[in-house]
């Protein structure tokens, strides 16, 4: 299959190192400086590298006039007659007297799947704030079908470059990325350990897996305090189109109820990938090294997942989803959902770009304000001189 290797298309600048204005938007934007390929992409560029929100989206957000409420997370919200009374807290704090509270006519849903669901899922069930949200809400909750396999390979540096740096497909539905990271970014380690194929019954997998910790105590005790795991570790992120989903749903309890998820539909997500397997032993074989698997996959089948989505399926009413093709949500006019909760399939692929097309496709259908048809970001990099 080496005609399915490429590499891939990174948010990440490689020019000078220092530069004197930004290479981006026609020097619009905040500075950079080139990539010193330390492979911290994802635990937090330190460099100015990386085109992350900060130094994008939001960037140009508040220099045009958008207020920024960082340490602000939504709690209630409340539908009365043509607008909406949003109540906010700081993250972990709830004394009344630390309460925000914000008034709109429309509201836009951004949290990630995450954060979106347990938002709409307290308003629903906990607070009834929002008793009208389509009962399909939870639904179809997506993982991109992945898995996430490791190999160490002991007394070797093998974390240069960028996070993400290639790609390719061991059969055609199969996305298997070679994922990095940076010197010291170590906490990883605790998730994986010994890696044990699947076509096995549980209980098997599980006997399996402690007889390679009796048997090799030594490389055990190195995956969970080893000091260079991260530099001499290969992740392997694999990643399907097949179509399994799993749901989200509020259980009550004493205080409130809290968000789980249930891993019972007809299609299950499964916590174990042949395709992905095969590539793990093959490299740890070809090159000396020590597969290893998700611990939770090997000790409870329960699957493991970088990219959560979907939970807010789009049909044409309430009874068939949560959103409209515009994204907006049934029941509740001006409100719309644009993250990864609306995103609708497995796309087997990394889903940032995707989630950032989607929101711009769904902000290009609210229509401007009367008497404003500018798009100042836009006319500024049209307006600049090469």
């Amino acid at each position: 299959r080496e005609h399915t290797f490429h590499t891939v298309d990174v948010a990440v600048y490689f020019g000078d190192k220092d530069i004197p204005e930004d290479p981006y938007f026609g020097g619009h934007g905040p500075r950079r400086r080139g990539c010193n390929e330390c492979a911290g992409c994802m635990t937090g560029c330190r460099e100015d590298a990386k085109n992350t929100l900060d130094k994008n989206y939001l960037w140009f957000a508040e220099k045009f006039g958008a207020r920024i409420l960082p340490m602000t997370k939504a709690e209630m919200i409340e539908h009365a007659g043509d607008h909406y009374r949003i109540t906010t807290r700081p993250p972990g704090r709830r004394l009344a007297g630390r309460k925000k509270v914000f008034l709109g006519r429309q509201v836009i849903l951004a949290g990630g799947t995450l954060g979106t669901l347990e938002l709409l899922l307290k308003q629903k069930y906990k607070y009834n704030t929002l008793p009208r949200l389509s009962p399909r809400l939870g639904e179809r909750i997506l993982t991109n079908s992945e898995t996430l396999n490791a190999v160490t390979f002991p007394g070797k540096k093998v974390n240069n470059g960028i996070a993400i740096s290639s790609v390719f497909h061991p059969d055609d539905e199969t996305h298997v990325e070679v994922v990095k990271y940076a010197d010291k970014a170590n906490l990883m380690r605790v998730f994986f350990s010994f890696a044990i194929d699947g076509d096995i019954s549980q209980l098997r997998r599980v006997v399996k897996w402690l007889m390679r910790v009796i048997t090799r105590p030594r490389r055990f005790f190195r995956f969970l305090f080893g000091r260079n795991w991260s530099s001499q570790t290969l992740i392997l992120l694999v990643m399907q189109t097949l179509d399994n989903n799993m749901s989200m749903c509020w259980k009550k309890g004493l205080f409130g109820g809290r968000m789980m998820i249930r891993n019972d539909t007809e299609k299950k997500v499964p916590a174990y990938i042949p395709a992905g397997q095969e590539v793990m032993n093959a490299l740890a074989e070809e090159y000396g090294g020590t597969p290893q698997n998700i611990l939770l996959e090997v000790l409870f089948n329960r699957p493991t997942t970088a990219h959560i989505l979907g939970g807010a399926p789009m049909g044409e009413n309430a009874t068939e989803g949560v959103i409209d093709p515009r994204f907006r949500v049934f029941g509740y006019p001006g409100m719309y959902i644009t993250d990864g909760t609306a995103i609708q399939a497995n796309i087997g692929v990394n889903p940032s770009f995707t989630i950032a097309a989607q929101a711009e496709y769904a902000m290009s259908l609210i229509p401007a304000k009367e008497g404003n048809s500018r798009r100042p970001l836009a006319e500024m990099i049209k307006n600049t001189k090469p």
